[in-house]
């Protein structure tokens, strides 16, 4: 309650009790007089007489309720919120009260019981963390991997709503990769807001069909258009319960566009070739059936026909060999290269058969980072089947490997004692697959060097005859490259499910259509905050940044986050930058509110928006209506407002720093838009808590109340 409403409530609670004290006074005694007793008393009294009977009166009565509620009634109301904190929203907080001596005794004992009762709390919440750890991490494990996977995986509730999506997913579907704040792929969102929702009936549809006729394959496919004009095969695959009805899909995502061109090409290839060998044929054809029906030909024209069979026969050869090594391409675009060491590829093909031949292998001169791009199993299955061979031909006790650089090749050479390889051996071995002892790839030496794009060569060292040596060529890569599917390590986190999924939302009932009657821990928020370049909506100040965070499900999504700055197309006093610290320079270049409100409009889609103090942040958004065409209609909560109604005793501490003391939560990038939109879901999500100890479970019954709040009043 504030001061002023405090006091006045005394001041005419005084006035009435003295009122009604003279009141009944006047009666006990006028009844006992005598009529003309009271006459003369009425006719004495004049009107000056009240100040000495009524206003001392009302003095003394106005300042024992005044005591009395600061030591009592003020300090008692602190203690019931207080306990009603400690229970729902901090078990750290204390009590802090000034009152009477039986008052402060009272919140002592409840510090007390609150210290004992937080370290019964703190071995309870250890013993379950202990026994669900391993559950825990289990669930951590699956959630990594479907998160690492090299498909994009989107698990989905029967109504649409995302459950779960993993980063590929989201690279797959995003419109700005780079840029998260236009990236609205999320939990708790509809997907049919990121895929055509014809489509994916459509599959539905089918798949539930499969399931009513007894189908044990009940998975749909589709091919959709991402927005980065990447085709995606998407695989639907339902989720049933123990009653097999589907409560859910999960859609496996795969980018098919580099197939898609290849086997363009392939089938190119293949009409060419196609056609090239009808009319070789049709040529041949027609010279061997003329031949054929005119025997007694002279011998100069069953030359010419002949010749005509052989030109043909050798264009057609041409071609297939043509076509042969353009499909050999093509397949080769589908097996990958990636990059590593040469001195990571020796050690492996060191360990690999260090048990499996009789000789020893020795290295020398590595030189170290020698990046190759290698397909690694086929490259040391080639280094095994070449050691192999030379150990047959050759009876070395040792054989060697060196790897260095030279003219932009990376130089791996197999060295042993004795006579160099043949030409036409190496010739043959190359023909050869790269089997040895069952073990293996169906592949040729030859294909396999061909696809790394390298070369293989006898070599002699002149300076020491007795050494031979086979020398692998093998293009160097200056750099290598990231490829962040391969690369990038999987975390697995222990304390706290990853925010990439949330298979509670599984038992979350389906909000209502009649979102007022809907409970508040049902709904799903956006809580934002906005940095201005002053404090004047009406008179020209303008938005300079948004940040803007999403609760789902009660759970706050740290991963799921809007952040922009905005230029303002003015000038940021300096007041205002040693508040939030946004100089003009990080301005420059940054869209103006035209380009960014509609985007934070489609961030905040089918949700209810959350902010503290937040009158002064709609105000802000409304008066760029007009320009943007933009209206935020959606429901509005006010932690401000809700504070007062959950804290009533606090005075006037209801700002962030206040709440987030009595709440006890840490505060991370004040007066940043973002920092301040993360610490507000903080609060709101505590606050839920304390207003169910009210009696306000919905959003209906939250507005209602926060209308009642004296914040309430406050216009911008």
């Amino acid at each position: 309650m504030k001061t002023v409403n405090k006091n006045l409530a005394i001041f005419f609670l005084s006035l009435t009790i003295v009122a009604v004290y003279m009141g009944l006074l006047a009666h006990f005694y006028f009844n006992k007089l005598p009529q003309s007793a009271v006459n003369a008393i009425i006719d004495s009294f004049k009107p000056e007489d009240i100040f000495i009977f009524f206003f001392p009166l009302l003095l003394i009565v106005l300042m024992f309720l005044n005591v009395f509620y600061k030591l009592w009634i003020k300090p008692l109301s602190k203690i019931s919120e207080g306990i009603s904190v400690i229970q729902n929203a901090n078990p750290g907080f204390r009590i802090d009260v000034n009152g009477s001596k039986k008052v402060i005794q009272i919140a002592d004992l409840i510090n007390k019981y609150a210290d004992k009762n937080e370290g019964l709390s703190e071995n309870v919440k250890s013993m379950i963390e202990n026994a669900g750890r391993q559950l825990e991490d289990e669930k951590n494990i699956l959630a990594a991997f479907i998160s690492e996977l090299s498909e994009g995986v989107l698990i989905c509730r029967h109504d649409g709503r995302v459950l779960l999506f993993n980063k590929m997913a989201k690279e797959f579907l995003a419109k700005d990769s780079e840029n998260r704040s236009k990236n609205f792929i999320g939990l708790g969102r509809s997907v049919f807001t990121i895929i055509d929702k014809n489509i994916i009936i459509h599959a539905l549809d089918e798949i539930q069909g499969k399931l009513n006729s007894g189908s044990e394959n009940c998975m749909a496919t589709f091919v959709i258009v991402g927005p980065k004009n990447n085709q995606l095969k998407v695989e639907a695959v339902p989720i049933l319960d123990t009653k097999k009805i589907m409560t859910g899909f999960i859609f496996i995502m795969s980018d098919i566009t580099t197939q898609i061109i290849i086997d363009k090409k392939s089938n190119i290839m293949l009409q060419n070739l196609t056609k090239t060998i009808r009319s070789s044929l049709g040529g041949i054809r027609a010279a061997v059936e003329t031949i054929i029906d005119f025997p007694e030909m002279e011998v100069d024209q069953r030359k010419t026909f002949t010749e005509i069979i052989l030109k043909e026969a050798k264009s057609l050869g041409e071609s297939i060999d043509q076509n042969q090594k353009e499909y050999s391409t093509h397949i080769h675009t589908k097996w990958p290269l990636v990059h590593i060491t040469a001195k990571e590829l020796i050690d492996s093909y060191k360990s690999r058969i260090s048990d499996k031949i009789s000789i020893d292998i020795e290295t020398y001169e590595i030189q170290e980072n020698l990046w190759l791009k290698t397909d690694s199993y086929s490259m040391i299955m080639a280094l095994y089947f070449l050691t192999t061979r030379i150990c047959d031909s050759f009876s070395p006790e040792t054989v060697k490997l060196k790897a260095y650089l030279k003219d932009k090749f990376v130089n791996i050479d197999l060295v042993w004692q004795g006579d160099p390889l043949a030409i036409d051996t190496l010739s043959k071995w190359s023909k050869m697959p790269l089997m040895v002892e069952n073990e293996g790839i169906s592949l040729t030496l030859s294909e396999v060097i061909e696809h790394h794009n390298a070369e293989i060569l006898p070599h002699f060292y002149t300076d020491s005859k007795e050494l031979s040596a086979l020398k692998l060529f093998i293009p160097h890569v200056e750099t290598p490259g990231i490829d962040t599917r391969i690369s990038s390590p999987i975390s697995l986190v222990t304390e706290q499910r990853p925010q990439f999924y949330d298979f509670d939302l599984f038992e979350q009932q389906v909000v209502s259509s009649e979102l007022q009657d809907t409970l508040l821990k049902d709904i799903t928020y956006t809580v934002f905050d906005t940095e201005t370049t002053g404090l004047n909506p009406s008179g020209g100040d303008e938005i300079i940044s948004i940040g803007a965070v999403r609760i789902v499900n009660g759970k706050l999504l740290y991963n799921d986050i809007y952040e922009q700055l905005v230029d303002p197309k003015r000038s940021v006093p300096q007041s205002s930058i040693e508040i939030h610290g946004i100089s003009p320079a990080m301005l420059e270049g940054q869209p103006d509110v035209k380009t960014v409100l509609p985007q934070f409009y489609k961030f905040t889609e089918e949700t209810v928006l959350v902010g503290h103090n937040v009158a002064f942040d709609m105000a802000m958004l409304k008066m760029k209506e007009e320009v943007t065409g933009i209206k935020f209609t959606a429901p509005v909560l006010d932690t401000l407002l809700l504070s007062t109604i959950v804290n009533t005793e606090q005075d006037d501490e209801h700002s962030i720093e206040a709440i987030t003391e009595r709440l006890g939560i840490s505060v991370i990038g004040r007066h940043t838009a973002v920092g301040d939109a993360i610490t507000t879901a903080e609060m709101f999500i505590k606050i839920i808590d304390l207003l169910s100890e009210k009696g306000i479970y919905t959003l209906k019954e939250a507005v209602e109340a926060s209308k009642k709040s004296y914040y309430a009043q406050m216009k911008y």
